[in-house]
This record gives structure tokens, C-alpha cells and sequence, in this order.
């Protein structure tokens, strides 16, 4: 079953100096240091983004309303979410997403169905709701069917499914409204799995709870945890994600770990062995964001910027241009200018420094909300630029395509189209036939019939025309 993902944001020079400062103040004061805003998120097959205007965002799937615009309608390209511009977290779980503003309440909508809204009902909703009266949450990891928040006083908060304990408060009874976790406790980093939870206490311990029976605690024990456990001696730990039965974190030094299923690889540790305890993955001391996929792959940041995948790739999630298994990490392209990443069941999504957009992976539902239901090996454009997308108050939609001559043979120029600007063609079944940039496309080798292109224009969302090639 789909399971979400924690999503971390940062760049690498801004860590280093917010790290010694908050390592600072926890020295002095005791504080806790906060936790990161998670502006890209992704669900089993749906996506959500804040946008740098505070602006959000979504796309794909929507069959219980978790994109949050008032239908059930599946949408292939990003809509906005409201008219709102103080949104500063996303998380998305199976099929229910959840949302931060800048005042500190806490919004949810989607499927209802464990609790996971914390409305007290079970009743779905198509627009986003608050949670309760609270304006004081920090942060929020979203499972598969259960949620952690985190509060600004680093207090833990948990709701929804918990047939597996993983909400940790005892029980296995669900809750439609937030249980604290440990109380007493402060907390830095948290997340949510498919039946797992794990958090990384403000003095660098590592703690988890819920089902255990492939490892995922890390506490090398196979049975439930009903409260958190702590995994390990070490104090060193910083930030931790959880998948559908396996678990990453990372510590001070740099270091990755990874621990529980792993019959796809999705440890990283080079085999496909279950891991009941925290194992390296490889020697690299530079690993700084991480975000694990429900359906068994993993794509993490390094401090330069470039991106690395492994695991389960029978969509293309790795991004790698194949579908091959992964055991070790492989880098996607060799661009080092990715600053967020998230993993969804099949698919990925990742921003650049620039702003722009990338995904690829499965698109069944539309989830890589570039106009089509054409997945990808390879990352392809959603959006350019960092600007806000274009709406009936913003500035004007870019121009439409037009293909010339059109039908075609040989070759067609786009107008619109400049010279670095990428597009793509796909055939009458939505399989990517070919891509490129600049205003001219060689049509040579096609098959006569009617094609798709998609070329993304900045700030906007992709533009589409069809061509018909004799």
C-alpha cells in the first residue's frame, strides 16, 4: 500500500551556519531547534507545493479530495489550492493532505476515514480544514494513515490509524484528535511510515515505535511498540524519514543510515537483506536531506547539490532513465543544483535552485503534473522559474503554441518557443516518443498518426498542441 514521505528543505551553505547557531542555543538555553519547512510533499499519487509567493499548490490524484479544490476531479497539472499566500509546510499521506500556515494553525483535507484531519469525525473533505484551535504547531509529518506534529514548545502530537500502536500513546485505538507522545519530552525531527513512527529527540537520541516486524524501529526486535523506544546509544542523530517498512536517518557527522525492508534495495547498503538495526549506507560523509518512497525507493540530497536515488524502479522513480533495481545510490543526471526532493508510491519530485519544477517516475493519476499521463525514467520540467504561476489576477498566460507547417513531415518550427526552451512530444498513448529544446522539431523516423507536445512556459503551466505528422 502507497505510504508518504518526510520531505527536508534546506541549502547546504544556510545549514551549516543555522546548525552551529541552533547547536548554540540548545547549549545555552535548552531550546529546540526547529523543524525545516517542508514546501514539496508527496502523497500515494498526488503532489503538493508551496510556492516561493506562500502560494499552494497540487496535482494528480484526487479520488477523495486530497488536493483540496472542492472536487474529486484528477488533475494533471498543478491547480491552485485557495486564494491564500501564507502556506509554509505541506505533508501528504495515502490519500488525505495536510497543511501549515505562517500564523502556526494546522489545515487538513482528503480521506477522514482513521481520524487522519483530527476533526473529531471521520467525514472526507474536499477544502482544507483546520485542525482544532491551535495556532502553535511547528511542524507535521504525514503516514499512510496516521499524522505526527510537532508543537513550537517541541511537544509531540499524534493521530489517526493506529492499529499497529504506531501513534504511540499505549493504545491501538485510533484517535480523530491529537494524543500527546511522551509527554514531558521535546522533539526535533519526526516521521511518519506506513505503521511506523520515528523521532529524533532535541538531545540527538533516536526513538521509535509502532510495527516492528521487518526491522523498521531499528530496535532489533520483531513485535509492536506501544510507546517509543529508543534505538540505540547514540546522541548524534539529526533528521529521520520513514517509508512502507523501512527507515532512513541521518547524523551531525554527515552520515546516512537506513534499516528495515529491503528486498528492493531501498536500505542502500548494497543488498537485499532486512536490517533490524541502523546499517551506513556507504562511506559519504556529505548526505543532508532524504525522502523515502511508499513503494520501496529512496531519494536523497548531498551538501553539493546533487541528487541520488536506489530501490524499487519499476516505474522509473529512480529517475535514472531506467527501471532497473537499485542496492546503492545512483545519481540522478549530473546536475548539482537540486535543493528538495520527495518521494511518492512510484513517482518523485524535486526543485531546483532556480525554482523550477522536476518529476518523473509513474503518472498514472497525474501526480508529475505535466498535462499528461505519460510517466518518465528521467526528470522531466513541470514548471520553470520561481515566479507564481499565472492566474486571472497575475499576468497574462503565455502565448499558445503553433506548429508550422501542421500536418508535418520531416520537420515542424514553434514560434513560441525559444532557444533553450524544452519540450516534449508523445504519441497517441502518451509515451514520450521524443524530446528536446529551441523552436524547430525533427520529426525524422515517426510513424505517420496524431501526436501531443508539451512544451513548460515560465512560471506557468505546460502548454500543449497537437501535431499531425503524414
Amino acid at each position: 500500500m502507497p505510504t508518504p514521505t518526510l520531505l527536508f528543505l534546506a541549502s547546504a551553505p544556510r545549514l551549516v551556519c543555522r546548525g552551529l547557531l541552533l547547536a548554540l542555543l540548545l547549549l545555552l538555553g535548552g531550546l529546540v531547534a526547529p523543524a525545516r519547512a517542508q514546501r514539496l510533499a508527496t502523497g500515494g499519487h498526488h503532489t503538493l507545493w508551496v510556492r516561493p509567493d506562500g502560494t499552494l499548490w497540487a496535482w494528480g490524484r484526487n479520488s477523495d479530495g486530497q488536493l483540496g479544490d472542492g472536487t474529486t476531479t484528477n488533475r494533471l497539472a498543478p491547480v491552485q489550492i485557495g486564494t491564500g499566500s501564507t502556506w509554509r509546510q505541506v505533508a501528504a499521506g495515502d490519500d488525505y493532505s495536510l497543511a501549515l500556515r505562517a500564523d502556526g494553525t494546522l489545515w487538513g483535507w482528503g480521506s477522514n476515514s482513521h481520524g487522519e484531519l483530527a476533526d473529531g469525525t471521520a467525514t472526507t473533505r474536499l477544502v482544507p480544514q483546520r485542525v482544532g484551535t491551535g495556532a502553535n504547531w511547528q511542524t507535521v509529518a504525514a503516514g499512510t494513515y496516521h499524522v505526527l506534529a510537532l508543537r513550537t514548545d517541541g511537544s509531540l502530537w499524534a493521530w489517526g490509524n493506529n492499529f499497529d500502536r504506531q501513534l504511540g500513546d499505549g493504545s491501538s485505538v485510533n484517535r480523530r484528535a491529537p494524543v500527546a507522545v511522551a509527554a514531558g519530552s521535546t522533539w526535533q525531527s519526526i516521521a511518519a511510515g506506513y505503521s511506523h513512527s520515528l523521532a529524533v529527540r532535541a538531545d540527538g537520541t533516536l526513538w521509535a515505535w509502532g510495527k516492528d516486524f521487518t526491522g523498521a524501529a531499528g530496535t532489533g526486535a520483531s513485535f509492536y511498540h506501544r510507546f517509543p523506544e529508543q534505538v540505540g546509544p547514540a546522541t548524534t542523530w539529526r533528521r529521520v524519514a520513514a517509508g512502507y517498512g523501512h527507515s532512513l536517518a541521518l547524523r551531525t557527522d554527515g552520515t546516512l543510515w537506513g534499516w528495515g525492508t529491503n528486498l528492493f534495495g531501498s536500505v542502500g547498503d548494497g543488498t537485499t537483506t532486512d536490517r533490524y538495526g541502523p546499517v551506513p549506507v556507504g562511506t559519504a560523509t556529505t548526505w543532508e536531506t532524504a525522502a523515502y518512497g511508499a513503494n520501496s525507493h529512496t531519494a536523497v540530497l548531498r551538501t553539493d547539490g546533487t541528487l541520488w536515488t536506489w530501490g524499487k524502479n519499476e516505474s522509473g522513480q529512480l529517475g535514472t532513465g531506467t527501471t532497473a533495481t537499485r542496492t546503492v545510490p545512483a545519481q540522478v543526471g549530473t546536475v548539482n543544483t537540486w535543493q528538495a526532493v520527495a518521494a511518492g508510491f512510484a513517482h518523485t519530485v524535486a526543485l531546483q535552485v532556480d525554482g523550477s519544477l522536476w518529476a518523473w517516475g509513474d503518472n498514472t493519476y497525474g501526480q508529475l503534473g505535466t498535462g499528461t499521463l505519460a510517466g518518465s525514467t528521467v526528470p522531466v520540467l513541470v514548471l520553470a522559474g520561481a515566479g507564481p504561476l499565472a492566474t486571472s489576477a497575475g499576468r497574462a498566460a503565455p502565448a499558445a503554441l503553433h506548429l508550422v507547417p501542421n500536418p508535418a513531415r520531416g520537420r515542424v518550427q514553434v514560434p513560441e518557443l525559444g532557444p533553450a526552451a524544452p519540450w516534449r512530444l508523445l504519441d497517441a498513448q502518451s509515451r514520450l516518443v521524443r524530446q528536446g529544446t529551441g523552436p524547430v522539431l525533427g520529426l525524422e523516423g515517426l510513424a505517420p498518426g496524431l501526436y501531443l507536445l508539451h512544451a513548460p512556459a515560465l512560471g506557468a503551466p505546460t502548454r500543449s498542441a497537437r501535431l499531425q505528422v503524414d
